[in-house]
């Protein structure tokens, strides 16, 4: 099926139109997924392996640190462009300072 395009500019003149046939869809979103570490673990290291599927625009990683009477503990971490597909150390990205004695929640996240 085509996709037909046609333009109008500001004084009402209208383009030719330009017909586009060959359309590819990329419809299987990307998975991401953690090899190290496990969860429900302690650990005195930052690092998370992880890789993904395809390429990835707008990726970024949060940790969530929660402890009983502290306020939250929040560390983010966004990558500027694109962070290609395959497997990462994401100490090799950013190194996040996180708090002793906290339960962290860590989440990955692009499109």
């Amino acid at each position: 099926m085509p996709i037909l395009y046609v333009a109008f500019d500001p004084a009402g003149n209208q383009s030719d139109t330009v017909t586009t046939m060959k359309i590819l869809y990329d419809t299987t979103p990307p998975v991401i997924s953690i090899t190290y570490p496990q969860s429900d673990i302690f650990t005195t290291e930052t690092q998370v392996q992880f890789n993904s599927t395809e390429d990835l625009y707008g990726f970024n990683m949060d940790w969530l640190g929660k402890f009983a009477g502290a306020p939250d503990n929040i560390v983010s971490y966004n990558h500027d462009g694109v962070l290609s597909s395959g497997e990462y150390n994401s100490d090799n990205l950013f190194i996040p300072e996180l708090s002793d004695g906290f339960t962290y929640t860590i989440t990955l996240n692009g499109a």
